[in-house]
């Protein structure tokens, strides 16, 4: 409950979690770097309004392999974001059931 209050509670197990993440990521980085894409493309950027994922969107503005990794690597520290937090909750729930 009190992280419910106060989310900073679980920051220390969060930053804790994804420093060891990008520290993995950077060692992994280190290994394959390469030359950049040779045909970049255009800089993916949103349509003025919302209107969804579009596959021709994507097509149009030449989504690349540097764009896909990047949100790739995005959605990974999410959800290492989120199993530090599940983790973190667990614990505290565990260590609460056991002390009743």
């Amino acid at each position: 409950m009190q992280a419910q209050v106060n989310p900073a509670l679980m920051a220390p197990a969060v930053d804790s979690a994804v420093q060891a993440w990008e520290a993995r990521n950077a060692a992994e980085d280190a290994k394959t770097a390469g030359p950049d894409n040779p045909n970049p493309g255009r800089a993916l950027t949103l349509p003025s309004r919302a209107s969804g994922t579009s596959i021709g969107f994507i097509i149009e503005n030449r989504l690349t392999d540097t764009d896909i990794k990047a949100m790739h690597r995005i959605a990974e520290r999410e959800s290492v974001v989120a199993q530090a937090r599940a983790s973190w909750i667990e614990g505290k729930t565990l260590s609460s059931l056991l002390i009743f």
